[in-house]
């Protein structure tokens, strides 16, 4: 039987048993994921900085988790991304946070959002009143996609493999791409090895840990819907494209270091 939950508490609540029924290389890293939330929340109040190395990790698992669903649908060179590389799990958010930029700049879209967990399978929906008026009795009607990373998005003169870069420069603001990655895949080694000008500190809170973590989460989601569709669906190859960019900036930059 497949149950389906709107709303985001309870569509989390729902994830861990849409999990158990992923491809092994996926759940084993989604639920280690999830696990290594709870525990950090858990460390807290006992051990900051085992806590903060905890929500690193994983959230790097999550991360991880997309991108072996993007290599096991044999997405065109998924393969280039490396699972052991940190910077490359680092990048997965940093990209995240240009596409959410780029989808964002334009115009404020409602999505519904449907989890189902057997099989998991994530449903989008559309309201149809936020882009035409509708009669009273219609306010209700929603555009249902047929596969939920179908959409892709377009510019007038912009080449489609260069559709984000002006929102990866956005959200990178004054610092290099490349420096920035970097930077946060070395988190860890900030809060666990003490420098030259003293001791180890993490800085993490909850509500930290917790911003960590709704962003795995939707990798997570990610992951079940790039699986739920044995072909290449629009949107993820143009991620994919955008984000591959983003890693060959960053390994040109260490290849120079």
């Amino acid at each position: 039987m497949t149950t389906e939950i709107q709303g985001p508490d309870a569509m989390w609540r729902l994830l861990p048993k849409a999990i158990k029924n992923l491809p092994g290389p996926i759940r084993y890293r989604a639920e280690n994921a999830l696990d290594g939330f709870t525990r950090a929340k858990e460390l807290l109040p006992l051990d900051r900085e085992i806590a903060s190395f905890r929500a690193i990790t994983a959230a790097e698992e999550a991360a991880s988790a997309l991108i072996r669903s993007l290599q096991l649908r044999n997405y065109p060179n998924a393969d280039n991304i490396d699972l052991w590389r940190h910077p490359h799990k680092a990048a997965v958010y940093f990209f995240l946070n240009a596409v959410r930029h780029e989808i964002a700049q334009h115009r404020e879209i409602t999505l519904t959002v449907t989890l189902s967990a057997d099989p998991p399978k994530i449903t989008v929906a559309l309201p149809i009143r936020q882009f035409v008026q509708l009669p009273p009795d219609m306010q209700s009607y929603q555009l249902e996609l047929a596969e939920p990373l179908c959409i892709i998005g377009s510019r007038p003169g912009i080449a489609d493999d260069d559709y984000f870069d002006a929102a990866v420069r956005k959200v990178a603001g004054s610092r290099k791409v490349d420096k920035l990655i970097a930077a946060e895949a070395n988190g860890r080694n900030r809060i666990l090895y003490a420098h030259d000008a003293g001791l180890p500190v993490s800085l993490a809170t909850l509500e930290g840990i917790e911003r960590r973590e709704g962003g795995a989460k939707l990798c997570i989601m990610l992951a079940i819907a790039v699986m739920q569709v044995e072909h290449h669906q629009g949107m993820a190859l143009q991620c994919l494209r955008g984000f591959l960019k983003v890693i060959g900036r960053a390994d040109a930059q260490r290849a120079r270091q």
